[in-house]
């Protein structure tokens, strides 16, 4: 379950109160918002926009959404089969259970149409999923900042300044779309 909480983030001078955004890993986040999109296309997102650093591929508990990567997942990642497991042979929900789905642009019909800040580093080592969710995203509403580190945040005042702009253009964005 996701919560939405009221959050002050002192060293970006930025807060976000409730039902604007929502603080929790992208892996809770934008499963939320590709399943919502995909069940109700015409309804508004459930917040009015999010913020992903140094995002994962999102997680996907339908077997309708998302790619099945179960291969390609680390095997501590993969869900332990019983023997007798056949997805061919399997109900929906064995099939669930027992797979690693995750969304990825060329899987994903809809954009995000919500704005979203993307702020991720060029040696980060998840920079291909970092990009991968940019493209899930609504160009017109996305902002991004991919600054020199890896999978941290830097705290120099140049690239802290940089990353509350992109922020800022987000929540913005947000404002002018309600």
């Amino acid at each position: 379950m996701v919560f939405s909480v009221s959050v002050k983030v002192p060293h970006l001078q930025l807060q976000a109160g409730p039902s604007r955004s929502n603080v929790a890993p992208v892996a809770e986040i934008l499963p939320v918002l590709l399943h919502h999109q995909a069940e109700k296309p015409f309804s508004p997102p459930p917040f009015r926009f999010a913020i992903f650093l140094s995002s994962i591929y999102p997680y996907s508990a339908s077997v309708q959404l998302g790619r099945d990567v179960t291969e390609e997942a680390r095997p501590e990642e993969r869900p332990k089969r019983p023997p007798s497991f056949d997805s061919a042979y399997s109900s929906e929900e064995d099939i669930a259970k027992y797979t690693v789905r995750v969304f990825k642009a060329d899987c994903v019909k809809a954009k995000i149409q919500m704005p979203t800040a993307h702020i991720y580093g060029t040696e980060d080592s998840v920079l291909h999923e970092c990009r991968e969710l940019v493209k899930m995203c609504d160009k017109s509403v996305t902002f991004t900042y991919e600054h020199n580190g890896e999978h941290v945040i830097p705290m120099d005042a140049d690239t802290n300044k940089a990353i509350r702009d992109v922020i800022v253009m987000a929540v913005e964005r947000s404002d002018m779309l309600s």
